[in-house]
């Protein structure tokens, strides 16, 4: 076990050096993101979350919604070679914005075609400061025709690690207007069910 963990451990170091790498190699501009969404050059793709019944059969309630960049030059890319990018630059909201009006349009295709799905969005840590984030996103989703407990939002550990960080503020207002929130890399910072009872 000691073996597998260290091993993965230098898996995981590695990684990171190969997106940084990669990072630079792109030397991607704010011009470059902020033009990539004037163009509609983002696009999302969607991973089904499954769930299984009583029955043997496996159902599918919610997805969670991936952005990728369509790049002119480059390709497809993944979040992590233009998002931090797109943090440091300040566009990480108008890009998430852009990542729920695409979602709710296609709950709603979906739905036209029978499918009642929920949809899982990532917030990024930056966005935990904004106290009108709660009100944009419930606009948003009312002008999509749907209700905001269609949309869980996905927050990581750390950034909710301190039940005492004002950004949970923002955290319970969204939950008062009906979305959902989700912890992910649970384990990573602080690796205690007890954890939970301090956090909205």
């Amino acid at each position: 076990i000691v073996e597998w963990i260290a091993i993965k451990h230098d898996v995981d170091i590695l990684s990171a050096a190969l997106r940084k790498c990669r990072r630079r190699m792109l030397k991607l501009g704010k011009n470059e993101l902020e033009e990539a969404l004037v163009r509609r050059e983002f696009v999302l793709q969607y991973q089904p979350k499954v769930e299984r019944s009583d029955s043997t059969e496996w159902k599918t309630r919610e997805v969670e919604a991936l952005i990728r960049w369509r790049h002119p030059q480059h390709g497809l890319l993944g979040p992590l070679d233009f998002l931090p990018e797109a943090e440091a630059f300040e566009l990480i909201t108008p890009i998430s914005e852009f990542v729920l009006h695409e979602a709710g349009a296609q709950l709603n295709r979906w739905a036209e075609q029978g499918l009642e799905l929920s949809v899982c969005i990532n917030l990024a840590s930056s966005q935990l400061n904004n106290p009108v984030l709660a009100h944009t996103y419930q606009r948003i989703a009312k002008k999509q025709g749907l209700a905001c407990s269609r949309f869980t939002f996905e927050v990581t550990e750390q950034d909710v690690a301190n039940y005492n960080a004002p950004h949970l503020m923002v955290l319970n207002e969204m939950r008062e207007l009906g979305f959902r929130i989700s912890l992910d890399n649970f384990g990573v910072a602080v690796s205690s069910l007890g954890t939970f009872e301090q956090l909205p």
